[in-house]
């Protein structure tokens, strides 16, 4: 397997970095538009529709969980850039197809096939902002994928909203394909392509499986998308957030998804001083949060909790997958989007134990879950303690 390293002025690896950011920010912008997630009037909203919704989204999840893998893998030995602006470019021709040719199977497909490309996507992304920057910063940089998820998340939906206002649900679409055709993919012939410099043989899927990266991949499963799932229905938060206005709530969203953006990046900050130190860190708030928010009914105080418990959740994500790459070994080209399936295979589990969970003791119930989730994931840290060290490990494709 290629190992791909590239090593450019640092003025056009910041302008790479930009562009990564950039593209993880809009295609998680986009991705629930594909899922069935698009503003509709109310005189489109009868029973057909909200079962294609449904299935949209269940293809969708499908896609990312195991096509993403499966692409990445078929398409290992094509070269980074180009697989990027590939999939960049697919994403934006297959979005479109709804707006035009209507019916459940074509949206359906759809769903499936951006689920499928966003995985590919990330996992090239994450793959080119490490071969952008030395391995003592490469948590620093996989982070950024990671950072332009985080904004594109925050502040996807209330763009969305807002165009929702001025476009119908089919112009949304073309609108989404028209940024990614005409922003995003000009922005990413900034990326320097990476060189290949060595090959290694052998082990390229099995490194993923070794029980260290297993370990690794049921964090992700646990903790960035089980018990976010958990806490997040344990809540009710309804009543302060209506007594925001519009303004207030955007200009709240924009605030956060800023600082998210900043402790991402300092997740990754961290995960180059030690993955496990960094982890530990993150994980110990996600522990007490829960604990908290067990004594709370609400108000100001919840929310802070929440909040501080969100910027956690966004610090673990790079030291995850930093560890991962690590153990991975020369399979740390399938390392992001593997987690990227573990995460949202977590986020569907926790979804439906909460639904179980709600049965027989509520809100309390839920958040004492949440806690256990975040208790157990410390002993498969301790699991995944024996990662190699950043001088040690190689780029992932």
């Amino acid at each position: 397997m290629e190992t791909n390293v590239t090593r450019g002025s640092r003025p056009r690896a910041i302008m790479g970095m930009a562009a990564i950011f950039l593209t993880t920010c809009v295609l998680s912008s986009v991705g629930p538009l594909a899922a069935g997630d698009l503003p509709v009037a109310d005189a489109e909203l009868d029973p057909s529709t909200a079962d294609a919704r449904q299935l949209a989204a269940t293809a969708f999840t499908l896609g990312l969980v195991a096509g993403g893998p499966l692409v990445t893998l078929v398409s290992a030995r094509l070269g980074r850039r180009p697989l990027l602006l590939l999939a960049v470019a697919a994403t934006a021709l297959v979005i479109v197809l709804p707006a035009f040719l209507a019916g459940t199977t074509v949206l359906v497909a759809t769903a499936a096939a951006v689920g499928s490309l966003y995985g590919l996507a990330f996992g090239v992304a994450c793959g080119l902002a490490a071969s952008m920057a030395t391995a003592a910063w490469a948590g620093r940089a996989v982070s950024v994928a990671f950072a332009g998820i985080a904004a594109g998340a925050m502040l996807g939906p209330v763009t969305q909203a807002w165009l929702s206002e001025l476009f119908l649900s089919s112009s949304l679409l073309i609108l989404a394909g028209a940024v990614l055709i005409v922003i995003v993919l000009p922005l990413l012939l900034l990326v320097p392509s990476p060189t290949a410099v060595r090959r290694e043989r052998g082990g390229t899927v099995r490194g993923i499986f070794r029980p260290r990266a297993l370990a690794l991949l049921g964090l992700g499963a646990l903790l960035l998308g089980g018990q976010p799932t958990m806490v997040t229905s344990g809540l009710d938060l309804g009543a302060w957030i209506q007594a925001l206005s519009s303004s207030q709530l955007i200009a709240l969203v924009a605030g956060f998804a800023g600082v998210a953006v900043v402790l991402t990046v300092a997740g990754g900050w961290a995960a180059d001083r030690g993955t496990l130190g960094a982890m530990l860190a993150a994980n110990t708030v996600l522990v007490l949060s829960p604990a908290l928010l067990f004594f709370m009914d609400g108000g100001a105080t919840a929310v802070a909790v929440v909040a501080v418990w969100v910027l956690a959740h966004h610090a673990l994500q790079a030291p995850i997958l930093l560890g991962l790459i690590k153990v991975a070994g020369p399979a740390g080209y399938l390392a992001a989007p593997v987690l990227l399936s573990a995460v949202h295979l977590g986020s569907v589990a926790g979804s439906s134990l909460v639904g179980r969970i709600s049965e027989f003791g509520g809100s309390p119930l839920v958040m004492l879950s949440a806690l256990a989730v975040g208790l157990v994931a410390f002993p498969l840290m301790a699991a995944a303690r024996q990662a190699k060290a950043p001088a040690e490990a190689g780029h992932p494709r």
